[in-house]
């Protein structure tokens, strides 16, 4: 696992651009969000481009979301999600690929495990 050279990932708290926020899927298939002005913090590659280890999903993202296949990555991060009304810390992982435009597409975020 490689740590990311990017910093924190900031979820804004207001509804412009730099506030946007990522649905979570949940093991029961649900979806949440990370809790507003929270930061994904411990971001770090465990696949695909940064990382020694193949990332095995490249070609249907690529299909689906557009860009290299060998430019996709696959995160992971702890952030604070909205559990049902509650605060709660969680491992999260996604799918990202940056552009030659400097935008970060980031999509299919998991929640993995939450923390007491």
């Amino acid at each position: 696992m490689n740590i990311s050279d990017q910093s924190d990932l900031v979820i804004g708290r207001s509804l412009g651009a730099a506030a946007w926020n990522y649905d979570i899927l949940l093991p029961d298939g649900s979806y949440t969000t990370f809790v507003e002005g929270t930061r994904i913090t411990g971001i770090a590659t465990i696949a695909g481009s940064g990382s020694n280890r193949i990332l095995r999903e490249k070609k249907r993202l690529s299909a689906r979301f557009g860009g290299k296949e060998g430019a996709w990555s696959k995160m992971a991060g702890n952030g604070v999600v909205n559990d049902l009304g509650l605060y709660r810390k969680a491992h999260v992982h996604w799918y990202q690929i940056g552009f030659e435009s400097g935008f970060v597409l980031r999509v299919e975020f998991k929640l993995k495990r939450f923390y007491n």
